[in-house]
């Protein structure tokens, strides 16, 4: 019973590790930390194509999602958004 408690806790913060990478990962892509632009949106698409559908398709997941995205793209301005 511990091992299953384990692995569904491992799952777990896998999971949400994956979830609140997409901040910063759509930052790189905003800001340019990223070479060649248009790979690295591709790839963003790619990876983050789950929770693109999710954030499309569900206005709570909309709104929580896209919060989370601006507050790492935006904030702190940096030389791209002064």
């Amino acid at each position: 019973m511990k091992l299953a408690a384990r692995i569904c806790g491992i799952i777990a913060g896998v999971l949400l590790l994956y979830v609140l990478s997409v901040g910063p990962a759509f930052r790189a892509c905003v800001r340019g930390d990223v070479t060649k632009e248009e790979s690295r949106l591709l790839t963003y698409k790619k990876v983050y194509a789950p929770l693109i559908w999710l954030y499309e398709n569900s206005a709570m997941a909309n709104g929580a999602l896209g919060w989370y995205v601006e507050l790492w793209a935006y904030w702190p301005p940096g030389p791209k958004n002064l």
